[in-house]
């Protein structure tokens, strides 16, 4: 049959190819006049004469829905299944841009994460205009390296489910990608903002900000730290607290006095007396009360 796979075409994802697109949107496919009149007995070199006559790209538009010639060429590719290397080729053409986009959808649907990142990620730095028919028929101004984001990003595209692709940051770990990916104008980004952080230096000093700002929240510091110690040392050594502290000092003094002061009163006169008596005295003394003699 005329619209049948070609019978030495591989399984792609564990299905037929034509099956990535959905069987109502194949059908409509189809039935449209473009298929019937260009993309009958269509080979993979002849292929590439129609995709360079493509002015836009798109999914189904209108009401009805009706294909654009560029889905329409996606189901031819998916049907006669080219060799690897003519999708490549078709990707790393620099010239025909409708072309690159149509091989690297088609690389979006059949390759595997690895090849899809490996492949498709260089055409983020193509920034040149392509224009996009909308399903309300009308047209927009795109880019190579939006629809090329959107195929890495999005789920859905062109009203095709887009097969699930794995992480980066997985294949990444381990080892089929080498390194994040980096982009051309990562050199240029890093250079303006250090000519932007060098200007920003040298506007503000050249206005005296910075100074103002330092000297400023010195003077908060000092003045915050000179009124911690003070509020410190008065409430610890205030008059007050001070004449408090003495007068409580000699009241005690004053009370122990009362207390204690008969015994030591006694204590006193005591030893002076003994101090003043002399040895024989003494010894007579400590005799009578039952005591033992001092020793000379």
């Amino acid at each position: 049959m005329a619209n049948s796979t070609d019978k030495f075409a591989t399984s792609v994802h564990g299905t037929n190819p034509q099956n990535l697109i959905e069987y109502i949107m194949r059908q409509k496919i189809y039935d449209s006049l473009y298929w019937k009149q260009y993309c009958f007995g269509l080979s993979a070199e002849d292929l590439v004469d129609k995709a360079v006559e493509l002015r836009f790209i798109g999914g189904m538009f209108g009401e009805p829905q009706k294909p654009t010639e560029f889905i329409c060429l996606v189901l031819k590719l998916l049907q006669i299944q080219p060799d690897k290397d003519i999708v490549l080729e078709y990707i790393r053409n620099d010239e025909f841009k409708y072309l690159r986009v149509l091989g690297a959808f088609y690389m979006r649907l059949v390759g595997r994460s690895q090849e899809v990142y490996q492949y498709l990620e260089p055409l983020l730095n193509d920034y040149r205009r392509i224009r996009l028919r909308k399903p309300d028929g009308s047209f927009e101004l795109t880019f190579i390296d939006d629809i090329i984001d959107q195929m890495l990003t999005r789920d859905y595209l062109f009203n095709i489910a887009l097969p699930r692709l794995q992480e980066r940051g997985v294949l990444e770990t381990t080892g089929q990608l080498a390194g994040p990916r980096v982009s051309q104008m990562q050199d240029e980004f890093d250079a303006k903002i250090e000519i932007f952080k060098k200007e920003a230096r040298e506007r503000l000093a050249d206005s005296g900000l910075i100074m103002y700002e330092f000297s400023e929240s010195k003077r908060k510091r000092e003045k915050w730290r000179l009124q911690s110690n003070k509020n410190s040392s008065s409430s610890r050594d205030t008059p007050s607290t001070r004449k408090r502290g003495r007068n409580s000092y000699g009241d005690d003094a004053k009370e122990e006095g009362e207390v204690y002061g008969d015994h030591r009163a006694d204590a006193g006169a005591r030893s002076g007396t003994e101090a003043s008596m002399s040895v024989e005295e003494t010894n007579a003394l400590r005799a009578s009360l039952g005591l033992a003699p001092l020793k000379n």
